[in-house]
């Protein structure tokens, strides 16, 4: 299954119901992000007021997202920014030595990656893209159900061209880069999960996977993997 083929489905249906379908599998995250806040908080000695912050902002990203999305309360750039600043500190935190050694570090970039599309896609304007969106995080919903060590972002190294251009079926190059990562790093096998996962959630996408977040990942080490590979490519992105 190829993203090319979910986003011309999607294209032919209601967007405001792809819309809402989407919006209950984005729910699915919001526990993950309540907890990764306190844990991250915990790890590094954040001040709690400033986490209570963050903690109400992430409360608060369901009810908002869609009532500014149908114009039911104006949007507040204030309340916008909050939210904007609890997804920044669950993604950049995870980067802080106290964190990126365990599991939920990597995931918590990969959950940051959909909360943060999704915030800044939410006008209706913004729906011609909106097929696309949510053909690519379909495959980030499977990445995060199946705790994933990698943040998907640092894979664009693996692109074999852009998913940006007047060549409809360039989307496609997406999977490609999933497929590369998968060879160059040694884990088709996950990559093969991944897709798996994904054709799941696609065939069930009316109705949300209920995702429990694994206690594990909150502990389970995993040597900085992803940590290793962010930094490899900041020294290809520089030359070094």
């Amino acid at each position: 299954m190829k993203c090319t083929q979910i986003r011309n489905e999607l294209e032919t249906r209601n967007l405001d119901e792809v819309w809402n379908e989407h919006l209950k599998w984005v729910a699915t995250l919001i526990p993950f992000w309540e907890k990764a806040i306190i844990t991250i908080a915990q790890n590094i000695n954040f001040d709690e007021t400033k986490r209570d912050k963050h903690l109400k902002a992430a409360q608060s990203y369901m009810s908002f997202i869609n009532d500014w999305r149908y114009e039911r309360i104006k949007l507040v750039k204030a309340r916008y920014n909050e939210i904007e600043s609890a997804i920044s500190f669950i993604r950049n935190q995870a980067l802080n030595n106290k964190n990126s050694q365990f599991l939920f570090a990597p995931m918590c970039r990969n959950v940051a990656g959909v909360l943060r599309h999704t915030l800044h896609n939410y006008k209706q304007k913004s729906d011609d893209d909106l097929p696309t969106l949510v053909s690519q995080h379909i495959f980030l919903f499977a990445e995060i159900y199946l705790c994933f060590p990698f943040d998907e972002s640092d894979f664009i190294w693996y692109l074999p061209g852009s998913i940006h251009t007047d060549n409809r079926d360039d989307l496609d190059n997406y999977n490609m880069m999933l497929e590369n990562a998968g060879k160059k790093l040694g884990i088709t096998e996950f990559i093969n999960e991944i897709n798996k996962k994904a054709e799941w959630i696609w065939e069930n996408f009316k109705t949300p996977y209920e995702w429990k977040v694994p206690d594990e990942i909150w502990h389970t080490q995993i040597d900085n993997i992803s940590k290793k590979l962010y930094y490899q490519n900041i020294k290809k992105f520089y030359g070094k």
